[in-house]
């Protein structure tokens, strides 16, 4: 199912979103050294944006690669690893790098950062996808940018 995405005027939209975007440009500036301070200078909630600064950017921000990083419990059996890896290909996310831990008490911690820019489904559908899997006992989102 293909992304969609609106072009609207700004002057329609809650003035949030706009702040959303400059608190995000004052961190990669790093003209604030924090989340708390950037949210502070343009007046929001750091939960407003954490809420909506996966979901707002402005044109000029349009990147061709989107990345995010997945942390994984699994089961220390032969090809789990393998499993996850072809999940994560059927829906179109491409492998940037794997860390895998030894096996402690039978599970291992696997960490995934994946281009997600032409991801077939939302993020959180993957991640749904990969708790279902038998031999994965948690994944989480660490990041996506």
């Amino acid at each position: 199912m293909p992304k969609q995405y609106l072009i609207v005027d700004k002057k329609i939209l809650p003035k949030v979103y706009e702040k959303i975007i400059e608190a995000r440009s004052l961190l990669n500036t790093r003209h604030v050294k924090d989340i708390s301070e950037a949210c502070k200078q343009v007046g929001i909630s750091r939960s407003t944006y954490y809420k909506l600064k996966d979901r707002v950017y402005a044109p000029e921000e349009e990147k061709t690669t989107r990345k995010a990083v997945l942390s994984m419990l699994l089961d220390h059996q032969h090809g789990i690893l393998s499993e996850v890896l072809h999940h994560v290909a059927v829906y179109q996310a491409n492998i940037l790098t794997i860390t895998q831990n030894y096996p402690i008490q039978g599970k291992a911690n696997v960490v995934l950062m994946m281009d997600i820019a032409d991801l077939s489904v939302p993020v959180e559908t993957l991640i749904q996808e990969l708790n279902g899997l038998d031999a994965v006992s948690a994944v989480q989102l660490l990041s996506i940018e």
